[in-house]
């Protein structure tokens, strides 16, 4: 990973064709709570809901991408054992790294460091922590891309009510991972069209 960020930012330092890279985008998401308390007791929920976020960064020699990428989801959270499902919000600020090519393939890789989940509630539950992703890409003809990713949450805090918990004092296990497919106008500036075609 650290050889990986160095040759990128080598890229973007020294390629005078280097962009500003600009990409709002819009999609779906869905995603699998898995937790077990510490008593033993095991329950599950699934999420899903409206995706959004963006990217601010660089492209350099149509190749290399370096980017901020502040994401969110908006939804439901079904718990298995509920009859109502809970509101859901998620955010958090990625850094990108990642390639694409003249023919439009794209992949990058995140991580964030302040990942948060939040159950409507009251009052709310808020979850902290990071999370690192993966994303595939595919830019169309009319320069819209076609995106897919899984992302991985690592929550470390709970915060309910005016109490701050560690997550591993209250379960022996909290998973969360989602997947989003979504649509992004990558909009460069300063240098011709970042997958060079």
């Amino acid at each position: 990973m650290r050889n990986l960020s160095l040759l990128l930012l080598a890229l973007l330092s020294l390629n005078a064709r280097a962009s500003f890279l600009i990409e709002p985008y819009a999609g779906y998401g869905m995603g699998s709570v898995q937790r077990t308390l510490l008593s033993g007791t095991a329950g599950s929920a699934s999420v899903s809901g409206f995706a959004y976020g963006g990217r601010a960064g660089f492209v350099a020699s149509h190749l290399a991408i370096l980017a901020a990428d502040y994401q969110g989801m908006s939804g439901k959270e079904k718990v298995d054992t509920a009859a109502k499902p809970n509101g859901w919000r998620q955010s958090a600020l990625y850094v990108d790294m990642g390639f694409q090519t003249t023919m439009g393939f794209r992949m990058l890789a995140g991580y964030a460091f302040n990942s948060e989940l939040v159950e409507s509630g009251t009052p709310d539950v808020r979850y902290k922590g990071t999370a690192y992703k993966i994303v595939l890409g595919w830019i169309l003809p009319d320069d819209i891309a076609l995106n897919a990713e899984y992302a991985v949450h690592r929550m470390s805090t709970i915060e309910s009510g005016g109490a701050t918990l560690t997550v591993k004092d209250t379960y022996s296990k909290f998973e969360y991972a989602a997947g989003m497919v979504t649509l992004s106008l990558p909009i460069t500036f300063f240098g011709t069209s970042g997958h060079g075609r």
